[in-house]
């Protein structure tokens, strides 16, 4: 079945579980066509059509898309009323 870029839309959360489920099962998920799946759907037509470019530039994607390239996360925590902020956490290294 052919996507199109609605059901991509659709899909983002579930992609990112059965890429994740994979890996770790030991399998190799094909990242490849996940990412072609992600730059086809709705959410990622701003990194692409957007004539300005200003918020949403192409090289952001291609970052978003890269695999094992930082050695850390981004968590999420409450700060002040109703906020949150993005605090940089540090992950173990592969040996």
């Amino acid at each position: 079945m052919q996507e199109n870029a609605s059901n991509c839309q659709l899909s983002r959360p579930t992609l990112c579980a059965s890429y994740i489920e994979q890996a770790l099962m030991g399998e190799n998920p094909d990242f490849n066509d996940i990412k072609e799946k992600l730059r086809k759907s709705m959410h990622a037509m701003q990194f692409f059509f957007d004539e300005k470019k200003l918020s949403h530039p192409e090289e952001d994607f291609d970052a978003c898309m890269k695999i094992d390239s930082y050695d850390f996360v981004l968590r999420a925590q409450s700060y002040k009323q109703n906020l949150l902020e993005l605090v940089k956490r540090g992950v173990p290294t592969k040996h």
